[in-house]
């Protein structure tokens, strides 16, 4: 499948989600791809947005690493996050931290409440589909199951992950091609061809 016919299928998927959706699922589709394509995926990402528009679909964008860093630089603590010395940083401690920041309890996580504010937001569009990119930017404070599981419920308009990764079975994805297969997830996984 050429990446054309891939961006056809997927519109048709995004304009009909129920009936693709027949297990019941909520309308979410992970594009998975190897890491290495990640710049390669941003112009897919575009050009798939216009190829959205052509179809009758209103492409709303969220990127994970733009929702990151105005979740840590709205924390009280940023300044003295930034501030600490680079010869005595630890690696684990600086990330467990970010993590904190991000998620300060299981009930709470800042990046999901932002992903269901975008979600929120897409119902003043027309055909709405919401394209959440960035994830890369999630190595090594989460992975992106634990926010499906999240917002499960919370899927008002079809949703596109762009996930680096690859798939392991029916249902499970290895993010980054190196963490452990997690097994989680209820979307569809579609594998995004190579040019």
């Amino acid at each position: 499948m050429s990446l054309d016919e891939f961006k056809a299928d997927l519109a048709r998927r995004l304009l009909q989600p129920h009936a693709v959706n027949s297990q019941g699922y909520e309308p979410v589709w992970f594009l998975v791809y190897a890491p290495c394509r990640v710049a390669e995926m941003t112009t897919f990402r575009h050009s798939l947005s216009k190829y959205l528009q052509t179809q009758g679909l209103t492409p709303v964008e969220f990127r994970v690493v733009d929702a990151l860093w105005d979740i840590f630089e709205s924390d009280i603590d940023w300044d003295d996050i930034k501030s600490l010395d680079n010869d005595k940083l630890d690696p684990k401690e600086l990330m467990a931290t970010l993590k904190a920041v991000i998620e300060p309890s299981s009930n709470d996580n800042k990046l999901v409440e932002r992903i269901k504010t975008a979600l929120l937001a897409t119902k003043k569009e027309a055909n709405p589909v919401l394209l959440v990119s960035g994830f890369e930017a999630l190595h090594g404070l989460m992975r992106p199951g634990s926010l499906e599981a999240k917002l499960n419920g919370y899927f008002t308009c079809p949703t596109v992950f762009f996930y680096p990764g690859k798939t392991e079975g029916k249902a499970g994805l290895r993010f980054m091609n190196f963490h452990p297969v997690d097994a989680n997830y209820h979307s569809e996984h579609l594998e995004v061809p190579e040019a």
